[in-house]
């Protein structure tokens, strides 16, 4: 049994004053009298409001309110309850930073380097800083990597205004020793740590479906009831399962159905009245930021699958609906594993000894590190991401067991039923391909827009008219467009390239395979440039740290890349134990082997099935092919030439003289050239309006195009 509770260590820090109190009711000398205020308070409980009560009598003339946020809709609440319960005009920072300096205001952390502008000249020691959600933030910088091109600035930049404000309330229904990390700097300040004791959900009914078939029926009861519900789930693909499959079963009931991922662009703004009387069903693009509240109690599904978020995340998908009548929850089975570190201080040795072996690697200079600041920073950068991190392998020793923890913890009565079983695999299969038609008639209804031809004699009138129903357009398929900003391919190739526009993972996976025809040089340079803007321990795991360690090997064993001929080479000199076990750790691949021309050749294929993303030798982009030969059904492996031309091919729309690209393995392996001309043939005029979230800014130039991609999507919601 592997199971391993959380750690509380926070419960127990010393030199702090904390009340315990059984309602959220906080006393505004408690804010008076103490600079850095935390609520630790349960999902549910109103923490915004109350904090909106508070700030509204705690703020003197001279001072300003500044709120920090993870998610848009998040900032969409805050703006609309702060109104509400403290009269407070928060400006939003969607509409303009010009304001912040002399107002309040509310700003998303991917956009807060807007506040560093010197035209502005924002001074932060008048500030009140508030950041709800805290621990959301905080995995918004150590585990999401949408951000790792400006994090390190951003980071820096965030640090100095908790140093810097004049008071800093946190808040969030988790409170743990990473809160504590993050505001280290703010030194000799009077703290409190108000706790709030109330079961939002005492005595609220958990229903644990063992059987996915009686989870459906349950769904299909509530429909065929007209019992409206939110249902809440960790997987895109699989809420869009249920949605779809359902509507199917219930055509006359269609327009009562809502679908929020992170693939349709849905303003929430006012989740009361734009969730009431319809079946609501979501991914993780809504964990927190939305409370839906109305006096009939409804009840709430939640489905785990793919465990793509942590048990809190789950958890906090649970509560967007704030009167439940009863929770139903169905969790997929999973293989606990055993967490290698018996505790904080075995993973962070582990991690700092990782990141100076990867130094000495890449012959890493500390420069950087000679600024103090920038030196704690990464010091506090380092502790919030091994504690997110070992939280994070605790969740795997028992990831369901973690999850009802947390529904135990604030009062709901678990009740289980049925027997462990799964929905007829059929069914997924047929929605599976249902999808795909789908996904294709919304790319052509997209492709014939975006590709609209302009007459040549059109008068200002038609073509403003033609402009704005691109713009309607690209409302309705935001990502759509910001992929094809990213890959540029012409019309008459299009259909070419489908599931690159429609599948995200197919999309990330062809960027994963790029990076091994990327040259030496570039590799190089890249890593060391992402220093600037990253921090060495994201750097470890990324996958230009693997590309590299991938080069070793090969150099070492003098193999050239994609060649599985194994034969030839000579095993005497031996890799390094340090150097197998730094393999071992980044690529989380604990059997990588180099003893023997077998076990060289399964590791060498096995590293690289890592860096292109690829989970079987059956996935659409696996560069590499396996076939069963002979009696004893030895295994044969082989390149995947045609998935390589095809890749290439792809990639020469948006980068036709392939720069940066090791031109020499490209012909070898595709017998494709880099283009040596620009053509001159003129293109037809089209309309392409570039999507409205395209905020790309602060990059330097060694950002790639799916960096920037990456970024630009923070900005949907």
């Amino acid at each position: 049994m592997y199971y391993q509770d959380l750690p509380n260590e926070f419960l127990n820090v010393q030199n702090k004053k904390i009340i315990n109190q059984s309602k959220l009711d906080i006393e505004l000398i408690n804010f008076e009298e103490n600079d850095t205020i935390i609520i630790n308070s349960g999902t549910g409980t109103s923490k915004t409001r109350n904090v909106g009560e508070i700030l509204s009598k705690l703020k003197k003339p001279n001072e300003r309110i500044l709120s920090v946020v993870n998610l848009i809709s998040l900032a969409r609440e805050q703006i609309k309850t702060f109104k509400e319960v403290g009269d407070l005009d928060l400006l939003d920072y969607q509409d303009g930073t010009g304001g912040f300096e002399v107002f309040d205001g509310v700003i998303c952390i991917n956009s807060l380097l807007k506040l560093s502008d010197p035209i502005l000249n924002i001074k932060f020691d008048n500030v009140i800083l508030y950041i709800d959600e805290i621990d959301d933030l905080i995995k918004s910088f150590t585990h999401n990597d949408s951000l790792d091109i400006v994090l390190k600035p951003v980071f820096v930049f965030l640090i100095y205004i908790i140093k810097t404000c004049k008071k800093l309330i946190l808040s969030d229904a988790t409170i743990n020793q990473n809160t504590l990390n993050l505001i280290s700097c703010r030194r000799n300040k009077k703290e409190i740590l108000i706790k709030n004791t109330n079961k939002k959900f005492q005595s609220v009914q958990a229903t644990c479906c063992n059987d996915e078939n009686i989870f459906l029926d349950k769904l299909k009861e509530c429909i065929k009831n007209k019992e409206y519900f939110l249902f809440g789930c960790d997987l895109c693909t699989k809420i869009e399962f249920f949605h779809d499959n359902l509507i199917k079963l219930f055509p006359e009931q269609k327009d009562k159905f809502l679908l929020i991922t992170s693939k349709r662009k849905f303003k929430i703004t006012d989740a009361n009245s734009q969730f009431k009387d319809k079946y609501i069903f979501y991914s993780p693009s809504v964990k927190t930021g939305v409370s839906f509240y109305i006096e009939t109690a409804q009840k709430q599904f939640i489905y785990i699958g793919e465990k793509s978020i942590t048990p809190i995340g789950n958890y906090q998908q649970t509560c967007r609906t704030r009167n439940m009548k009863e929770l139903i929850y169905y969790c997929t089975d999973q293989n606990p594993t055993e967490n290698k570190y018996m505790s904080l201080t075995d993973l962070e040795n582990a991690y700092k000894k990782m990141i100076e072996r990867n130094k000495l690697l890449n012959d890493m200079c500390l420069n950087i590190n000679k600024n103090d600041e920038l030196e704690f920073c990464e010091n506090s950068f380092f502790k919030l991401f091994c504690y997110e991190e070992y939280l994070r392998r605790i969740y795997r020793t028992g990831y369901k067991q973690h999850f009802e923890n947390y529904l135990v913890e604030n009062g709901f009565n678990i009740v289980r039923v049925g027997d462990k079983d799964k929905l007829d695999r059929h069914i997924y299969e047929v929605f599976k391909m249902e999808k795909e038609l789908k996904d294709a008639e919304d790319f052509d209804e997209f492709k014939k827009e975006i590709f609209e031809e302009i007459k040549e004699d059109i008068t200002d009138e038609e073509l403003e008219e033609q402009m704005k129903k691109q713009e309607e357009n690209i409302k309705k398929y935001p990502i759509l467009h910001l992929r094809h900003n990213l890959l540029q391919v012409p019309k008459k190739d299009i259909e070419n390239y489908i599931m690159f526009y429609t599948d995200e993972h197919i999309l990330k996976k062809y960027y994963g395979i790029l990076n091994l025809f990327r040259t030496e040089e570039y590799i190089k340079e890249k890593i060391n440039n992402k220093k600037q803007n990253n921090f060495y321990v994201k750097i470890l795991f990324d996958i230009l740290t693997k590309i590299n360690l991938l080069s070793q090997v090969e150099k070492h064993y003098k193999i050239e890349r994609f060649n599985l001929n194994m034969k030839d080479i000579i095993i005497d000199k031996k890799l390094s134990d340090e150097f197998i076990n730094l393999c071992k750790d980044i690529f989380r691949l604990d059997d990588l082997k180099f003893d023997t021309k077998e076990n060289i050749k399964d590791s060498y294929i096995s590293m690289i099935k890592n860096i292109s993303g690829s989970k079987s030798y059956k996935d659409e982009l696996s560069l590499i092919n396996v076939n069963r030969v002979g009696k004893k059904r030895t295994r044969e492996y082989k390149i995947n030439s045609m998935v390589m031309k095809n890749i290439i091919s792809l990639l020469k729309y948006s980068n036709p003289k392939l720069k940066n690209m090791n031109c020499e393995l490209i012909e070898k392996q595709t017998g494709i050239k880099p283009e040596l001309e620009e053509k001159t043939e003129e293109p037809k005029r089209e309309i392409t309006v570039k999507p409205e979230n395209d905020k790309s800014t602060y990059f330097n130039k060694w950002a790639d195009e799916y960096e920037k991609y990456k970024y630009d999507k923070t900005f949907k919601f």
